[in-house]
């Protein structure tokens, strides 16, 4: 049984997570967004992630490489 690392992003993380989101085909493109979105979005909506105030986790292969990513996005404060 392969057991995988699970860590919390920060924004130096963020390319990692961005070539990783647009590497998945379009089928787990559509699970993920639960749409098809063009490159430019899937940048615009990685480019947009607040690392301070939102909790992102990576989970990495042997090589380090992000195999799969969890965003929960928290309400600004009023």
């Amino acid at each position: 049984m392969t057991i995988y690392p699970v860590s919390q992003l920060s924004r130096i993380d963020r390319p990692a997570l961005e070539r990783h989101l647009l590497a998945l085909d379009p089928r787990d493109r559509r699970l993920r967004f639960g749409t098809l979105p063009s490159d430019a979005t899937v940048r615009a909506y990685v480019a947009r992630i607040d690392f301070d105030r939102d909790a992102v986790s990576g989970v990495f292969d042997e090589e380090l490489a992000i195999v799969g990513a969890a965003h929960l996005a928290r309400a600004s404060s009023p």
